[in-house]
């Protein structure tokens, strides 16, 4: 869910900013590739929903980061 989820809502933000994707779509299939991914691994029980919600928060730490020097570097 962690490596997903962080690509998915960096890249979301980042066609969404360059409106090469309506927000909206963007949004959309960022929240819907981690979940797909987290569904997979609870449904084989290969992790707990404790892990899940940890990879999703730290997810949105990193994507959080990244977007972050992505805004700092396009003000330039």
């Amino acid at each position: 869910t962690l490596g997903p989820g962080a690509v998915a809502l960096t890249a979301a933000w980042v066609l969404a900013r360059r409106g090469q994707l309506p927000a909206v779509v963007a949004a959309s299939a960022a929240l819907a590739v981690p979940l797909v991914s987290a569904g997979s691994r609870l449904l084989a029980q290969k992790h707990w929903a404790s892990d899940v919600a940890g990879g999703y928060l730290t997810a949105i730490a990193i994507a959080a980061g990244c977007v972050a020097g992505y805004e700092a570097v396009r003000r330039r």
